[in-house]
């Protein structure tokens, strides 16, 4: 699974690397303001955020994207700590019926 940041879903350097993860079978998922681009057309899931005004020089170009990437990743981290809670706890099952 790979996860791609992009504004535009079109700079070069990342659409080769898009296209070399599709030729392997990798999961993208695109997390875009432009969601018909040519790395959207790649992408196995796509995030929109919102579009911003200002120039790609500003933070506030890329908040949209990292506010989702830490939603994202506050969900995984969740994720995984529940599948740790239910690994431990089917393991002292076992070990209590031993």
């Amino acid at each position: 699974l790979v996860f791609v940041l992009s504004r535009s879903g079109k700079p070069p350097e990342i659409l080769e690397a898009v296209v070399e993860a599709n030729r392997r079978k990798v999961d993208i998922v695109l997390i875009t303001e432009e969601p018909n681009s040519p790395i959207g057309a790649l992408a196995s899931k796509i995030i929109q955020t919102s579009y911003s005004h200002d120039s790609d020089e500003a933070i506030d170009t890329r908040i949209n994207a990292h506010i989702v990437l830490d939603v994202l990743m506050n969900r995984f981290i969740e994720y995984q700590e529940k599948e740790v809670l239910d690994y431990e706890s089917k393991d002292r099952n076992i070990e209590s019926k031993q």
